[in-house]
């Protein structure tokens, strides 16, 4: 198969597009990417990209062609939305004389924004191109979900247009089970939607200890609790630092803060206006690295606002950290709470609820070394029967092959 990919986000940027695209291409198939110069999470571009330049990379056999973008800087709601505009423009006007070839189907990657879409629906209509998207992120939920908009009137608007998006795409990929619901109250016919969960691979081991890896952090020894990626709101990090603020009492635990994002200054800030010495925050590493953080702490930490859409959102997290092998302390919904509880992985407790994350990682860091093992192993055979790599590939290939057969209504029986 030929397969463009259009998402805003691809590598050097960190994303699961990134290994679903080389695993095609592994496969045989001829993948393209159209995506914007990287500029995430920091909001400035990558050492190396600038406006226009460079418009044709190869990743791993992945051709990636770039489109010219607004970086979406630090924390200006106005750039932001430049941002998302931008990369719509370009991939409206300029997507088509990149994107060159003949395609036998176009999958548009849909993490926020959803109107990244809209250039994969222009190349549908005048290629005459099937086009799946896959569903990452709810919209409009999404949106009220960050306070990004409150006007009943706008977003009854936004709502009509989410509608109108859906109703010119062939068929659907959903990287969470309670989101078929929601799309089908969208007028999505059921048929039409596929469950592809968020992948992960079998980490490489790493016998760094963390006497090591504490002394190149600057971080002292202990009990190493680990918050690993996007450090944003929609994370709910207060939650974090209020779970730091109750365990205060126990000096051994020792909160990791490894990411960057949007809000990363604010809650340094606030740590230190809080007298928080627990709290380190190492900054953002590539994923190559994480191995090595993996081995290093104790337990690892999921955190999501207490919003409705994030309780039917499993957060691309968990598959990797029930790969790493440590067990999972969680204050999220519903959905990657069960995840995390069906694997008997780790402690899940409600979201936002800083005292109860606190009692948890109390519970977790006093636990025999040996029931530590126990949930860590847990969490990697629940992952290899899941969501090894290798087995969303295979899907993500059965599926595409079904709609460039023309069959996306036989979507449903192969789920």
């Amino acid at each position: 198969m030929k397969v463009l990919i259009i998402s805003q986000y691809f590598w050097p940027e960190n994303f699961q597009i990134n290994t679903l695209a080389k695993g095609l291409v592994k496969r045989g198939h001829d993948v393209s990417v159209l995506t914007g110069m990287p500029n995430y999470p920091a909001g400035k571009r990558f050492k190396g990209y600038g406006w226009w330049f460079p418009k044709n990379e190869t990743y791993e056999g992945v051709k990636v062609l770039r489109l010219p973008i607004f970086a979406r800087g630090s924390s200006s709601r106005l750039r932001l939305i430049l941002n998302y505009l931008s990369f719509v423009f370009s991939g409206i006007f300029l997507g088509p004389f990149r994107c060159k070839d003949q395609y036998d189907v176009i999958l548009v990657n849909g993490v926020s924004p959803i109107t990244q879409a809209l250039p994969g629906m222009w190349l549908r209509q005048w290629r005459d191109i099937p086009l799946v998207y896959y569903v990452l992120d709810l919209w409009p939920e999404s949106v009220v979900a960050v306070d990004a908009m409150r006007s009943g009137f706008l977003l009854t608007g936004l709502s009509r247009f989410v509608k109108w998006i859906y109703k010119h795409c062939d068929a659907y990929f959903i990287s969470s089970k309670p989101f078929k619901a929601k799309l089908m109250e969208q007028g999505v016919d059921e048929s039409r939607i596929a469950y592809l969960p968020n992948s992960g691979d079998t980490l490489t081991k790493s016998d760094v200890t963390q006497e090591a890896l504490a002394a190149e952090l600057n971080v002292p020894p202990g009990f190493w609790v680990m918050y690993a990626g996007n450090i944003a709101m929609t994370q709910s990090v207060p939650t974090v630092l209020e779970a730091a603020k109750h365990c205060c009492q126990y000096p051994n635990i020792k909160f990791v803060m490894v990411g960057d994002g949007r809000v990363r200054k604010a809650m340094e800030e606030q740590a230190r206006e809080q007298g928080l010495d627990n709290v380190y925050f190492v900054g953002r590493y590539p994923s190559e690295a994480m191995p090595r953080f993996f081995a290093a702490c104790d337990a690892l930490m999921v955190t999501l606002r207490d919003v409705p859409i994030f309780s039917l959102t499993v957060p691309a997290r968990v598959q990797s950290f029930l790969a790493a092998g440590k067990p999972i302390i969680a204050a999220c919904g519903e959905a990657g709470s069960q995840i995390i509880a069906e694997a008997n992985a780790g402690v899940v407790v409600q979201p936002e609820d800083g005292a109860a994350l606190a009692n948890a990682i109390i519970q977790v860091s006093e636990m025999s070394e040996s029931k530590r093992q126990i949930m860590g192993q847990n969490g990697i055979h629940y992952f290899q029967k899941h969501f090894t790599h290798d087995k969303v590939v295979d899907q993500l290939e059965k599926y595409l092959s079904v709609v460039v057969k023309g069959e996306p209504r036989s979507l449903s029986v192969t789920t």
